[in-house]
């Protein structure tokens, strides 16, 4: 979208590496995975933020696939995003909250609403799930850092960054939090049996996922 590189396949110039773009399909696919009658799932962005205007039309589709609507709150700034919070309850079967940065940097406002309310947050950043979501899947940076070191090793080699594919990430991490779970009222059995699946299932397709649980 920015134009770094012509087409993920060849650049057409000396770019490459590894693309930090979160797997939205799958964090979809998660909630619907804990919530099998999901309705509609809520989302708050900032619509003057491109990288979340991708994620939200992803995310879009994502739902669409799964027979499920999304349902949208947009903010411009931090202070809107309590109210943007409160305005999707009763409207949605969970909230889904992206790698955007104005809601991420109010996400204690999110969990306010959501676990006042009992709705099942899921979020695209392992690193928060500690503030009161209930889930997060993603990638951890350093682990992605580390993917990116062979693509510098052949550049370093002499190979033509044209030559190399821009890659995504393959490893990552699904954060469970136990504590929010009880809140909530999910039985947190039934739900670290759901993930395992999740994770299982992942597995099969070529990915790697490992659970990590917080609130024990």
């Amino acid at each position: 979208g920015a134009g770094l590189v012509k087409s993920l396949e060849s650049s057409g110039n000396n770019v490459t590496g590894m693309s930090d773009l979160t797997p939205v399909e799958r964090q979809i696919e998660l909630i619907k995975a804990i919530l099998p009658k999901a309705k509609a799932v809520g989302t708050l962005y900032n619509a003057a933020e491109a990288n979340s205007v991708l994620t939200n039309e992803l995310a879009k589709k994502a739902c669409e696939k799964l027979g499920m609507r999304l349902v949208e709150a947009t903010v411009s700034s931090s202070a809107d995003v309590f109210l943007a919070a409160q305005s999707l309850v009763g409207r949605c079967d969970a909230i889904y909250v992206s790698t955007d940065n104005t809601t991420v940097s109010a996400l204690d406002a999110v969990v306010q609403v959501t676990n006042k309310n009992r709705i099942p947050l899921v979020l695209a950043d392992p690193t928060t799930v500690n503030k009161g979501a209930l889930l997060a899947l993603g990638f951890n940076y350093y682990a992605h850092g580390r993917e990116t070191a062979p693509i510098a090793i052949k550049i370093l080699k002499g190979t033509d960054p044209s030559d190399i594919p821009v890659k995504f990430a393959t490893e990552l991490e699904l954060w469970v939090n136990l504590k929010t779970a009880k809140e909530i009222g999910f039985s947190t059995s039934s739900l670290m049996d759901t993930c395992k699946e999740f994770a299982d299932k992942l597995k099969e397709e070529g990915g790697k996922v490992e659970i990590k649980i917080v609130g024990e």
